[in-house]
This record gives C-alpha cells, structure tokens and sequence, in this order.
C-alpha cells in the first residue's frame, strides 16, 4: 500500500509510429494506417522504475470525397461573330484521395444565346491549360482524370463562334457540373489512371466507424444544380454581349428647284433641275455597351432619275462646297464639327468615290483618331455611345 501511495507518474509520452506526411489536415490520403502507443514513466520511493507502454491503437484513413467548382467569369464579355471566347472555371479537389471528375454542362437561367444558336451545348468544348493535367474522353464522358488530393485545374468552356445576330445584353448563363469518380491509391496501390473510374458509394451515415477498414464520405456542398453531399459541385458563368447598337436612317429634302423663290418665302418642290440633299445617319445607341469603329456608308443612287451634284445648292440657286459634307453630335471631336446649321459647322469631304452611281463614304477616314489632354480619346471611325454622324450628300433630279 505504502509503494503505492508513494507511486509518481513523472511523464506521459505519445510516440506515433508510421504516420504520413502531409502537408495540411485533408492531405493524408485515405487507406493510410495510422498506429501510436502511449508510454508512460514513473518512480516508486524515489527509484525510476521501466516504462510502461500501451498497445498499440491503429486505425486507417477514411476517404473523404470534396470537390468545389467556382467560376471565374462572372461575366465574359463577347461580342457578336466573335470566335472562340471561353468561360473559366477552377475545379479543387478538396478530398483526401486521387480521384477522377466527370465534367457536365447544362445552361442556367438566362439563355439568350441559346435563343440564337440552338445547337449551342454541342458547340462548346472543354479543355484545361493547368500543366499536368487534360480532359479525356471515354467516348461518353468528358473528364479529369486523377486530380490529387488539395490540387486545382482551370476549365476552359470555349464557344465556336458567338452568333452575329446576339445583341447588346443579351446573356448566356454556363453550368460546370463535377462529379467524382474512383482514382487511384498511392497507399493502397489501387490502380485507375488513364481511365474513368468507378461512381463512388457513401458509407451509410448510420453505420458506426470502423477503425480497421475505409469508410467513404461525401463532404461536398450545394452547387448550382447538384445537391448537398452528393459527391459534385457545381457553378455558373455567363458570357454576356456587349457590342455597339447600330442604327442607320436615311431622308431627304429639296433645297432648291429654279422656279420657286426661297428668299421670297416660296417652297420649293421636287422637280426636275431641283437639288435634293439627302441625309444618312449612323447612331450608337446610348445604351450601348462599347463604342463602334465605322467603315464606310455605302449608297446606291437610283441613277436613272437623279444625277450626283459637284455642289451644295443654297435657295437662291449659288453652289459652293461640297459635294459630301459630315458632321456628328459629339461636341468633344476636334476634326468634325457638331453644328449642321452653319456652313462653318460642317465638315466637308474629298473622302469618298463614286462608282458606276454607288457613292462609298469613308467614315473611318474622316473621323481620324484623336488623342488630347481632356479624358475623351478616339480611335479612328470610333462612334461612342450616344453619339450620331450625319452624312450629307446632293443630288439633282433628272
């Protein structure tokens, strides 16, 4: 009794025998033994006596199965008729085996695209530019195969050729479904790479641990349309048009006829000998998203009845200038005027030709590209949004 009054524990030690390497907590892959024995020390009446140890507690690794999908393009602009833009996606393995992950696209919510291309799924191909890995095919599923434990790739969905009739706006939503598979076991020496692996069965969450054998559980969250702990993840990306908004009107009216008396406050008319003006202009939309860079205006004179004017005619019948004047409604444009009601206030131009009755205006060349010290900069033929160019032209009726 007096020994063991007089017994002292001095220390308690864990020695851990034949444990992994890992870098973080999820790193150690599953089927790994784990196996420590506690030792503990001690003196009876001053004397250090043997240590003591335990048996040995061993279990092994279970598998957890965790994948997140997150995307990077919230949005991607395209522009209609462009080629081969693509949406970005970041899959993680979050588990702690190797495993495989079929890769699925649906469309989400907004389809606007897909109203456009129907064909829209088929035209979109999936590739990753992470060194190391690929997205295969077994002629059924698109996949990565044997993505390690705590590892990301990038997933590319690349679009063949974005619609030309798309429209300012309009947006296509994008869902990057993963789902995993069975991978290969560095501990176990399950074998898997280069082929799709197995779907993967839970360890039912009523069934008690055993230490001796891998349990499996889906640890994974609710995605966009996957469920939670169903061993996926899913998020959306959308492309979405931001292109200029375009639109083009033409009209006319007479300035002088040789009969009438515009200084006498007579009208004139539409007859043969009259200078006709007509006028095209070209808008962007001031709910356009980017500017547009025009080329030329294009116009095919009905010939036959009327014949294109060296010169602008006045009421009085005095020509002078032209024959082809430009003006726009931007007020920040040093080499185009803004005011189309003075002679000074337009622009009149030697850019142009006139073939076989079509008149081709050079749109690009007469708004020449602007550079200045205030915060508005133009490209050459750049039409912002909310701006107009107008473009006059004179004709004689025949």
């Amino acid at each position: 009794m007096k020994n063991m009054k007089n017994l002292f524990v001095l220390a308690l030690a864990i020695v851990g025998i034949g444990l992994f390497g890992v870098q973080n907590a999820l790193a150690t892959e599953s089927g790994q033994e784990v196996s420590n024995q506690a030792t503990i020390s001690y003196a009876v009446g001053g004397v250090g006596q043997d240590a003591v140890t335990s048996l040995a507690a061993t279990f092994v690794v279970d598998q957890l199965v965790d994948v997140l999908v997150v995307s990077n393009s919230n949005p991607e602009y395209v522009t209609p008729g462009e080629t081969t833009p693509y949406l970005s996606y970041t899959v993680t393995n979050q588990g702690n085996n190797y495993q495989d992950f079929v890769l699925t696209l649906s469309q989400g919510t907004e389809q606007d695209i897909y109203g456009e291309d129907s064909s829209l799924l088929s035209n979109l191909t999936l590739s990753t530019p992470t060194a190391g890995y690929s997205v295969d095919n077994d002629g059924t599923n698109d996949y990565i195969d044997e993505l390690a434990p705590g590892e990301s790739v990038e997933i590319r969905v690349t679009y063949s050729q974005v619609p030309s009739t798309v429209v300012n706006g309009d947006d296509q939503d994008i869902v990057l479904l993963a789902t995993a598979r069975a991978g290969h076991n560095t501990v176990t020496s399950a074998a898997g790479s280069g082929v799709l692996g197995t779907a993967l069965t839970p360890t039912a969450v009523t069934t008690a641990d055993t230490a001796g054998s891998v349990d499996v559980v889906f640890g994974d969250e609710t995605g966009d349309v996957d469920a939670d702990r169903d061993a996926a993840h899913s998020d959306t990306a959308q492309f979405e048009v931001q292109s200029a908004s375009i639109s083009i009107t033409k009209s006319s009216f007479v300035v002088y006829d040789g009969v009438n008396d515009v200084s006498s406050g007579e009208e004139p008319k539409r007859i043969p000998g009259a200078c006709v003006i007509y006028r095209v202009v070209v808008t962007n939309d001031s709910g356009a998203a980017v500017s547009a860079t025009l080329g030329s205006i294009t116009d095919a004179l009905p010939t036959s009845y009327v014949t294109f004017a060296g010169n602008f005619y006045d009421g009085s019948g005095v020509t002078a200038n032209g024959p082809v004047r430009v003006f726009t409604t931007s007020t920040t444009r040093s080499n185009v005027e803004a005011d189309p009601t003075s002679p000074s206030g337009v622009y009149y131009t030697s850019n142009y030709t006139l073939n076989s009755g079509t008149l081709s205006v050079d749109l690009a060349a007469i708004l020449a590209g602007e550079t200045g010290s205030d915060s508005y900069v133009y490209s050459a033929g750049e039409l912002q949004p909310g701006e107009s160019v107008y473009v006059d032209f004179a004709v004689l009726i025949n």
